[in-house]
C-alpha cells in the first residue's frame, strides 16, 4: 500500500497551467481505478483504494498487484528510487486569470508512477476516448479550450482538435483534411456575413418605416427627416422610443380648428326654416325643446298670412 500526491493545485505544472481539484470528475476513474507504470496501458501495476482532497492536494492510496513487474515497481517506490507521480486526464474547460491559466474542469483517467515527473511528457493529457495525446495535441487542446478567452494570433496559427459533435455540426468527416476544414470555416464566415448584411438591411428598413410614419402623421417636419435618419443610425433604440412616443401622442388642434369647433357648437341648430329642419329630422326635437318656437315655424310655413 502506498499514498501518493496526484495533484497540487497551488503549483504550476510544466505545461504552464494549474489543475483545480474542485473541477475533478472522477466518475469514470472510480469504475476502473488503475495505477500504471509510465502511462503504459499494458503495464497495470495496481489500483486505487482511496481518493480524496486535502487542502490544495489531491491524494490517493494505492495497492500494488502481485506480479513480478508490480512487485518490482513497489519495491522501487517504497525505497525511494521511484518517486514520480503523474495523472492522465481529459481537459473540459479552462480559464485565463490574472495569475495564470487554470484548468477548471477535468476528468481523471489514470494515475501512473513515472521516472521523470518534471518532464512535460510525465503529465499527460488524454482524449475523451482515454487515449494519450502527444505533447503537440495536448497543447492544441489547451489552446482550443482557451480560444474564447485569449486573442488568436493570425500570424502564428495552431492546430485545433475538434470534437465529434463539432465535426458533425460542420458537416465534416471524422478525419477531415486541412482543405475540408478551411472550406467549412469559409462557408460559416460567408453565411455569417450574409446574415449580418441582411440584418443591417432590415434594421435600416425599420428605421425608414418609422420615420415615414411620423412624417405622414405630421409628427416630424419634412425638413427634419435627415436629422432623424442620422439619429437612428447613431442610436436606433433612442430614436425608436422617441418616434413611438410622438406617434402615440394625439396631435393638438390648431387655433383655427378650435375656433371653428367653438363656432359650430354655439350655432343655433334650429335657425333654418321648416323645410331644412324637416330634412335634418330636427322638427321633433324642436317641438320637445321649444314648443312655442315650433308653433311659430309651423304658422310661418303653413299660415304665412296670419
Amino acid at each position: 500500500m502506498i499514498t501518493l500526491i496526484i495533484n497540487d493545485e497551488s503549483a504550476v505544472n510544466d505545461r504552464g497551467y494549474r489543475l483545480l481539484n474542485s473541477g475533478l470528475d472522477r466518475s469514470r476513474y472510480d469504475k476502473n481505478p488503475v495505477m500504471l507504470h509510465q502511462h503504459d496501458v499494458d503495464q497495470i501495476i495496481g489500483h486505487c483504494t482511496s481518493l480524496y482532497i486535502s487542502g490544495t492536494k489531491l491524494i490517493g492510496t494505492f495497492e500494488f498487484d502481485d506480479d513480478p513487474l508490480s512487485r518490482d515497481i513497489e519495491h522501487k517506490a517504497m525505497n525511494g528510487s521511484l518517486k514520480g507521480v503523474s495523472a492522465s486526464f481529459y481537459v473540459r474547460n479552462t480559464e485565463n486569470r490574472p495569475e495564470g491559466e487554470f484548468v477548471t474542469e477535468w476528468e481523471l483517467l489514470e494515475v501512473s508512477l513515472v521516472t521523470l515527473p518534471s518532464n512535460p511528457n510525465a503529465v499527460t493529457l488524454s482524449s475523451t476516448y482515454g487515449l494519450n495525446l502527444t505533447p503537440e495535441e495536448a497543447s492544441g487542446k489547451i489552446m482550443q479550450l482557451s480560444a474564447s478567452m485569449l486573442p488568436i494570433n493570425q500570424n502564428n496559427p495552431t492546430n485545433m482538435i475538434l470534437t465529434k459533435e463539432n465535426l458533425t455540426a460542420l458537416g465534416l468527416p471524422d478525419e477531415p483534411t486541412q482543405e475540408e476544414c478551411n472550406e467549412a470555416v469559409q462557408r460559416i464566415v460567408a453565411e455569417r456575413n450574409e446574415l449580418s448584411a441582411r440584418l443591417e438591411e432590415l434594421h435600416a428598413q425599420e428605421g425608414e418605416r418609422l420615420i415615414n410614419e411620423a412624417l405622414k402623421a405630421g409628427k416630424v417636419p419634412e425638413g427634419a427627416k435627415e436629422v432623424y435618419t442620422k439619429l437612428y443610425q447613431l442610436d436606433s433604440a433612442l430614436c425608436t422610443k422617441l418616434l413611438d412616443v410622438m406617434l402615440s401622442t394625439p396631435t393638438p388642434r390648431t387655433l383655427t380648428e378650435q375656433l371653428q369647433s367653438a363656432q359650430s357648437e354655439t350655432t343655433d341648430k334650429y335657425a333654418p326654416g321648416w323645410d331644412e329642419l324637416d330634412r335634418k329630422g330636427l322638427l321633433a326635437s324642436l317641438k320637445a325643446e321649444d314648443p312655442d318656437r315650433f308653433e311659430a315655424k309651423f304658422q310661418e310655413k303653413f299660415h304665412p298670412s296670419l
